[in-house]
């Protein structure tokens, strides 16, 4: 379940974060770490820019962090985990 400061917050600032941040959440919300990659947004019906500001904006305020950059070949998505959490 999402603290309702940070909907509330998100709402306002980002819709497309909270969207994002509610989709991580139901599907990566019992892991410490998941792949974040373009994939996700042809997935979500994003644009992929779209798609990488509401993931920079997340990885921004903190409520998600880059464990690994990803990028080493095809095969080598990026990972985040979680930052803040309620």
């Amino acid at each position: 379940m999402l603290d309702h400061d940070i909907v509330d917050a998100l709402a306002i600032a980002n819709p497309d974060a909270m969207v994002l941040l509610v989709i991580l959440e139901r599907y990566h919300g019992g892991n410490d770490r998941f792949a974040l990659a373009k994939p996700m947004a042809v997935k979500m019906c994003w644009t992929l820019p779209r798609w990488y500001a509401a993931r920079g904006y997340l990885a921004k305020t903190g409520l998600i962090r880059c464990i690994h950059p990803g990028g080493r070949g095809p095969n080598d998505p990026p990972i985040y985990g979680w930052g803040i959490r309620a």
